[in-house]
């Protein structure tokens, strides 16, 4: 699967602003990681004329925290892989001090070499993590719901084909539709229409499975992935969302809506075009919205 998208900002542009920050901080670091190890080196050796001195301040010009801090968005700084790269950035700050006095002692120990360099290998694979969520979350995020969009959709129903075809799982596929919404927007206007929208996605979010991922697909139509997962287990996931989306309290600037949806499911082979199997999800969505709406339908060969 894609790395996934971290972040909801609805400030795209204070993101994008980070990130941009985030890549010039982190080039910096790794072109003074260099010349730390250069220097460590030296000093070790005995060779060329280098302090403590200089070390530590090249020691200190790896804390980067405080850099991406400033720029970093509330999102951004409260997230739990923010605040894990912030405790690994700890440990290597205090490994690399005591490098230092370890070789002031003795310039032939390495041991704690080692340990540094284990340090800064985690650390670099924390901030590669950041690096692909922050991208994700620009690229692959739908701006209004915080859902991932369609071209996100694209990539990872591949992966997961792949995956099925290699362990023979059933995979399964889900277009939910709000029902009634082009008289949510007629009525109340876009800006309501547009507050459903982030609340139902919400919901989807909150009430399906670890395992399966949404997608606004487009309009008020969202795709559900599940892998593993066979039809007649989908249309009991389905069913429960549908029901938790009844169940949700629409209200805003004075305006309450009770809010239902329709969904199609149908089985995705391994080797098939997805637009195939979102064709037949979508004729299962059409007969739940013929026959009353609110309602999940399996497709069913004729």
């Amino acid at each position: 699967m894609p790395e996934k998208a971290l972040f909801r900002e609805e400030d795209v542009d204070k993101l994008q602003n980070f990130h941009y920050a985030y890549k010039k901080t982190v080039a910096k670091y790794h072109a003074c990681r260099l010349d730390f190890f250069y220097k460590l080196f030296c000093f070790s050796h005995s060779t060329g004329d280098v302090s403590t001195t200089d070390i530590k301040n090249l020691l200190s010009a790896l804390e980067i925290i405080s850099t991406l801090k400033s720029n970093a968005v509330d999102e951004v700084s409260t997230h739990s892989l923010f605040i894990e790269i912030e405790k690994q950035q700890k440990k290597l700050v205090e490994q690399g001090e005591m490098v230092i006095e370890i070789l002031k002692a003795d310039r032939i120990q390495t041991d704690s070499i080692h340990k540094l360099i284990v340090i800064m290998k985690q650390f670099d694979v924390l901030l590669n993590r950041l690096d692909l969520g922050l991208t994700a979350s620009l690229t692959d995020v739908d701006e209004l719901t915080g859902l991932l969009n369609r071209a996100a959709f694209e990539r990872t129903v591949k992966k997961l084909q792949a995956q099925s075809s290699r362990s023979g799982e059933m995979l399964s596929l889900a277009i939910i539709d709000a029902d009634h919404f082009k008289e949510v927007n007629d009525t109340y206007g876009h800006n309501f229409g547009d507050y459903v929208l982030e609340e139902l996605a919400d919901c989807f979010e909150k009430h399906i499975r670890p395992l399966d991922s949404v997608y606004r697909y487009g309009g008020e139509e969202f795709l559900v992935l599940l892998p593993n997962t066979d039809t007649e287990q989908a249309e009991r996931v389905m069913n429960r969302l549908r029901e938790e989306v009844a169940k949700l309290p629409l209200s805003n600037d004075g305006i309450s809506v009770a809010q239902t949806v329709s969904i199609g499911i149908a089985s995705l082979e391994c080797d098939e075009d997805p637009d195939e199997a979102i064709e037949r999800a979508d004729e299962a969505l059409y007969k739940a919205k013929d026959t009353g709406r609110n309602k999940v339908i399996l497709w069913q060969d004729k």
